[in-house]
């Protein structure tokens, strides 16, 4: 039981609204609600960490308040599921790493993936600026042969308003091809130094 002891609720409640979020899009459940409420429930005796004036009920509610603003916004955005956490790779000449964006979607005939982000406001400037997004969009690039520019989406649950905004951003051919020359750059200073083994 060691592990149910002090851990963040935030973090706990960011994962069970990933879960129901990333079920919900991919159409394995149709109760977002149920799907929160039993997720969420397994945490109610655990002794987690809260803020204060939080509590277990607090997150609950939030939870709810969250995925009715979540509901409304996904259906304004019309996208339509192709993958749903699937691995994806990229390679920079010395290794291939594995990725899984939270989903890939369509829109218009162009593929967008989307990663859910819950607690912090996000700004357009750190979704234009996301690394883990234009490594995202490499591996879209390399796998699925989708050309540049890249669309990529922030879904940003927000604790403190208790708003659900969408951050879109294009990752362009440049952009991809400066970020792939610094991993290859990384990889090969630490091949260099010997911190990289190949097996």
């Amino acid at each position: 039981m060691t592990d149910k002891i002090n851990l963040s609720a935030d973090v706990r409640f960011g994962q069970a609204m990933h879960h129901t979020t990333k079920q919900y899009v991919m159409m394995e459940n149709e109760d977002i609600f149920d799907v929160f409420c039993h997720k969420w429930l397994k945490y109610r005796d655990w002794n987690l960490t809260y803020n204060e004036s939080e509590d277990w009920n607090f997150f609950n509610a939030l939870g709810a308040s969250l995925l009715h603003s979540f509901l409304k916004s996904y259906e304004e955005q019309n996208l339509i599921p192709v993958l749903g956490e699937n691995t994806l790779y990229i390679s920079d000449g010395f290794l291939k790493k594995s990725l899984r964006p939270d989903f890939v979607a369509t829109r218009d005939n162009k593929i967008i993936i989307i990663d859910f982000k819950v607690g912090s406001q996000w700004t357009q400037e750190m979704a234009d600026t996301n690394e883990q997004m234009t490594e995202y969009a490499i591996a879209v690039k390399e796998t699925m042969l989708e050309e540049p520019p890249i669309i990529v989406a922030i879904c940003n649950m927000v604790k403190k308003t208790q708003i659900v905004c969408w951050l879109y951003s294009l990752r362009t051919e440049e952009q991809i091809e400066q970020y792939r020359e610094k991993l290859h750059n990384l990889h090969l200073t630490e091949v260099m130094g010997g911190n990289i083994c190949f097996k």
